[in-house]
């Protein structure tokens, strides 16, 4: 099973590779960026990767073999601001590496968890997520060791190993959850003091998202209030981000839409800029299909889909609201399909949430009236087809 999801991240990276060399040939390349490091501890031959964050994706891009404990990687940015990982063999990464173009970027480590590593650039933004991380071990050392081993376990868990090993590491990997529980009250009230009074920026607002999303987990009332109002502290210019449209859907949450209501209509584009209404296939039957570049379930469903598609073309219209970004999106490096595919360029957000999607693939069923009728992932897809489309 494990080497299957490898395979199948393999291959993700290949496309996301793609991905980014489309995206090269279509837009002006900035200065490169640079990464220089030193890894003790690690395989010699090892294969380091640079992966690009963009949006809610990640896509795997340049890489270099480990040689004599070192490496060396250049990789074009696509926008001013950029944020990167690292990983080795694809396993365990980075913290995320902010650079903007030219910047250089030294890495040292010992050992395969890259969350372990220093990494250092002169790129305020860099610096300012090495503030942060410092701050934790030196006032909440043991959540940054509990993060530390919990990445290691997973790293782990995507190799190939006996049903033995994989139960062991399953059974560490829930202790230490529960360590991490007990622990997240005070990260979160250490961190809620500590960014009050820092710049507003990319990194402030990641951390803001991942405290809300424990404060969330946990069911504090009063976590969640001093959250809000730092949500309201963010400058206008950071209003429409990933981060800040994820923390004003949790903190002003929308009434979603069941199985008998009618269905919610969002503006959406094609990849010609046409502008489309989710509600705009009145008196055919709709499924919404929620989707991205880094899902592999997604992409294992794509030849089902086409079958579908074109057994039912007469009365189903299908379309896919992707939540990758605008710039990953237009590379289309699944390579197109029959059915429609649209982006709302705000990573679907509050589509997602109005209909309450928490995994991907998701289907929405619509009727004929437009109402939902229905919903499943990639495991009930053909059942749920076969009660709601008549």
């Amino acid at each position: 099973m494990y080497k299957t999801i490898f395979t199948l991240l393999l291959a993700l990276s290949a496309l996301g590779a793609q991905a980014q060399e489309a995206l090269n040939q279509k837009e002006k390349t900035l200065e490169p960026c640079v990464f220089e490091g030193t890894l003790a501890g690690v395989p010699e031959g090892s294969v380091v990767m640079i992966w690009v964050s963009e949006g809610s994706s990640r896509m795997g891009a340049s890489t270099d073999t480990l040689a004599n404990g070192k490496f060396r990687i250049v990789e074009s940015p696509k926008t001013p601001i950029q944020e990167f990982f690292l990983s080795i063999d694809g396993h365990s990464s980075t913290y995320p590496i902010y650079a903007e173009p030219g910047t250089k970027t030294i890495v040292t480590g010992n050992g395969l968890n890259g969350m372990k590593w220093k990494v250092e650039n002169d790129f305020y933004l860099q610096k300012e997520s090495n503030n942060y991380l410092e701050h934790e071990k030196s006032t909440i050392p043991e959540w940054i060791d509990l993060q530390s081993q919990y990445s290691e376990i997973v790293a782990l868990l995507h190799a190939t190993r006996s049903e033995s090993e994989i139960n062991e590491l399953k059974g560490k990997r829930a202790a230490l959850s529960a360590k991490k529980e007990s622990l997240t009250s005070a990260y979160v009230e250490n961190m809620l003091d500590y960014i009050k009074d820092r710049e507003r920026n990319i990194v402030w607002l990641k951390e803001l998202l991942s405290l809300m999303n424990y404060a969330k987990k946990a069911d504090n009332v009063v976590y969640m209030e001093k959250i809000r109002k730092l949500y309201e502290s963010i400058p206008h210019e950071y209003k429409e981000t990933l981060e800040a449209l994820k923390i004003k859907t949790e903190i002003y949450p929308t009434n979603a839409v069941k199985i008998g209501d009618p269905m919610a209509d969002f503006v959406l584009y094609d990849l010609d800029g046409k502008q489309h209404h989710l509600n705009e296939f009145k008196g055919k039957y709709t499924i919404l299909e929620f989707s991205g570049l880094g899902c592999g379930a997604c992409y294992a469903m794509r030849p089902h889909l086409e079958e579908v598609t074109k057994k039912y073309a007469n009365k189903l219209e299908l379309v896919t609201v992707s939540y990758d970004s605008k710039n990953i999106w237009h590379t289309q490096p699944f390579g197109k399909v029959s059915w429609h595919e649209w982006n709302d360029y705000k990573n679907a957000v509050e589509i997602m949430a109005k209909y309450a999607v928490d995994c991907y693939p998701t289907f929405i069923f619509i009727s004929p009236e437009q109402n939902i009728i229905g919903r499943a992932d990639s495991r009930d897809f053909d059942e749920v087809f076969s009660k709601c489309i008549k």
